[in-house]
């Protein structure tokens, strides 16, 4: 790993970090959401949920490939935000962007109908869309631990 200009990263480092990281990140994020539904706290599919917000059609098995791609791809593009963000990195600039990141999505959901979620976060009931959100939140909170505890250790 390169480090010029007084422990600046190069960008070649920064996009090795930011894909790097986010994609750890995702995988982190899956396992948590496996924990979330095991649980019972996650009540709707992930995969087939963002396969449907970007337009994935067909069966189910078809909207998750297509979430799954969408996913692992968004997770790098915010792992490459966080990298060339910031300077330096820590847990909580981690999961200063993952908040970012959520709010995206729950925006995203909130706006476009899926069928994993039977319509949109604001056609749920209260508690439904209060749980669908917990869980996203709990999701990008380890996404974003990841990502900086990477970034951290990475740029040390």
């Amino acid at each position: 790993m390169t480090q010029p200009r007084g422990g600046l990263l190069s960008p070649k480092s920064r996009v090795s970090l930011g894909l790097v990281g986010g994609l750890a990140g995702c995988i982190v994020m899956g396992f948590s959401f496996v924990a979330l539904s095991a649980l019972g706290i996650m009540q709707f599919a992930w995969l087939p949920a963002v396969g449907g917000l970007f337009g994935g059609s067909g069966f189910a098995a078809g909207a998750a490939l297509y979430g799954l791609g969408e996913w692992v791809a968004m997770g790098m593009a915010w792992g490459l935000i966080f990298a060339f963000g910031f300077t330096t990195y820590s847990v909580t600039k981690g999961m200063s962007v993952a908040g970012l990141a959520f709010l995206v999505m729950a925006a995203a959901f909130a706006l476009v109908s899926t069928p994993a979620l039977n319509g949109t976060l604001l056609s749920l009931s209260l508690s439904g869309a209060l749980l669908a959100l917990a869980a996203l939140a709990i999701g990008y909170a380890c996404w974003g631990a990841t990502l900086g505890y990477i970034g951290k250790r990475y740029a040390e």
